[in-house]
């Protein structure tokens, strides 16, 4: 029996399974790489929502990496006012600072 694995976005350097190394260097050597790139979000789309149980409603983000989408998020925090000057934001001392400072940028943007 095959055992399949299943790889998500960690720390810069993190290991990838095959065919992500080879779907990136696909689509880094044809000249339409938006197309398949577009293509390829598709289906990473549809293959996370058969693994959450998700619906094509559900929103699942991709992003370049969980760093600048914890950042990007931390801002919309501050921009929708879902984070104002009454609100605590909890930290663990365990994370990384890329998981961190987007955080403590954000709190003092809304204080």
């Amino acid at each position: 029996q095959k055992t399949r694995n299943l790889f998500f976005e960690n720390a810069g350097g993190s290991q990838v399974a095959q065919p992500v190394i080879d779907a990136m260097a696909c689509s880094l050597s044809h000249r339409h790489r938006s197309v398949i790139g577009s293509k390829t979000k598709t289906a990473a789309r549809e293959t996370f929502q058969g693994l959450f149980g998700a619906t094509k409603a559900d929103p699942i983000i991709l992003g370049p990496n969980a760093s600048s989408l914890l950042s990007t998020l931390a801002d919309l925090y501050v921009q929708l006012g879902l984070l104002t000057e009454n609100d605590e934001v909890i930290i663990s001392a365990e994370n990384h600072l890329a998981n961190v400072l987007p955080w403590e940028r954000a709190a003092k943007v809304a204080s």
